[in-house]
């Protein structure tokens, strides 16, 4: 699909899926860090950390942990908690089909990851 193809389909859809964006090592690392960066909201809310607001569970999940983690609906400010997100944020590919669908201008303000699951009804 080419850009403007990505674009009409963003326009209409309101997302995208960019197929082979990340090598499979890249892919294997961002699992890894999603999975810390749940275990990291764990720890936050355990200690009483102001942070842990930016770690929001997932209520329609039909259990609270899965795969020995907890089930969030979405971590915000991850440019704050995660170097590979950040990282991410300025992937070239990325960068370059955001650009192409938003604009030149993207100040890296925040960016919020959503693991989204099955059991949730916005899935549908």
């Amino acid at each position: 699909m080419n850009l403007q193809e990505q674009k009409g389909l963003f326009a209409e859809e309101g997302y995208l899926i960019l197929e082979d964006l990340l090598s499979p090592e890249g892919l294997a690392a961002s699992q890894i860090e999603v999975a810390r960066l749940h275990r990291l909201g764990e720890e936050l809310v355990a200690e009483n950390d102001s942070a842990a607001r930016y770690f929001q569970h997932e209520p329609y999940a039909p259990e609270s942990r899965k795969n020995g983690v907890p089930v969030l609906r979405k971590i915000e400010n991850t440019l704050h908690f995660s170097g590979l997100f950040n990282r991410l944020a300025d992937h070239p590919r990325i960068l370059r089909i955001v650009q192409h669908l938003v604009g030149p201008d993207l100040p890296k303000v925040s960016t919020r990851i959503l693991p989204i699951g099955p059991w949730n009804p916005r899935t549908w």
